[in-house]
């Protein structure tokens, strides 16, 4: 596998500004799961940056196979890419041998670690993508402004637009167990008793922890404090 740094950049200035839809006749539902305008610019200028990474990731890949002239695509640079929201927690390894297709599309099951899950649908915190694929997953930003697939207009939340844009393209897509991607979403929280803001794990227990309903990972791997403890 190749690999390559990523840092966030400044928007190109010549990048549409996050048009709204109705100056677009766009028919497309909102991305979250409620009609709330800033919840939709909130989910598009996501959309729009991993868009412009993706962009960078490609020029990188491209530019080094016109050096080597070994292959014809980036696809073929990248056996995989792993999109990871800034959010995340790992508390295991992420083991790529999990991930063998080249030309699928592979996340968790909509919910938390340790527990089950009580929705369907792809978790949009981390994907892996297989190398082939991953041009046609990660520009969710164009395909939300300029794919007039009406398959895409009946989405009802950020994970299953995700779905339909796969569905639209033929790629294939797996949930898969959940310790495969072992990841906790975190914030900052100030505990009643502190003046410091301290990160902590949203979701999850010492209880639930300790007796999972799901896939889980070993409590020695845990070491920061819940969130729920500081309420």
């Amino acid at each position: 596998a190749s690999f390559v740094e990523i840092t966030h950049r400044q928007r190109d200035a010549d990048i549409d500004p996050l048009p709204s839809p109705e100056l677009h006749g766009s028919k497309r539902n909102y991305l979250g799961r409620t009609e709330n305008s800033s919840n939709l610019f909130r989910h598009l200028h996501r959309l729009l940056h991993v868009e412009l990474l993706w962009n960078r990731t490609e020029e990188a890949a491209s530019a080094r196979l016109r050096q080597s002239a070994e292959s014809t695509s980036p696809g073929d640079f990248y056996s995989h890419v792993v999109l990871v929201r800034d959010d995340c927690f790992w508390a295991d390894d992420l083991r790529l041998l999990h991930f063998p297709d080249p030309w699928t599309a592979y996340s968790r099951q909509f919910g938390t670690l340790c527990q089950a899950s009580r929705e369907h649908g792809p978790d949009d915190h981390v994907l892996v993508l297989g190398g082939h694929i991953a041009a046609s997953i990660l520009r969710l930003y164009s395909a939300y402004y300029w794919d007039k697939s009406q398959t895409l207009d009946s989405h009802d939340s950020m994970e299953h637009f995700l779905l339909l844009v796969a569905q639209s393209r033929g790629i294939r897509w797996e949930m898969v167990r959940k310790d495969w991607l072992p990841f906790w979403s975190v914030q900052h929280m100030q505990r009643p008793s502190s003046d410091e803001m301290q990160i902590c794990l949203r979701g999850i227990t010492r209880a639930i922890l300790e007796s999972p309903t799901g896939e889980c990972v070993h409590p020695s791997k845990v070491s920061l404090p819940f969130c729920l403890d500081f309420l």
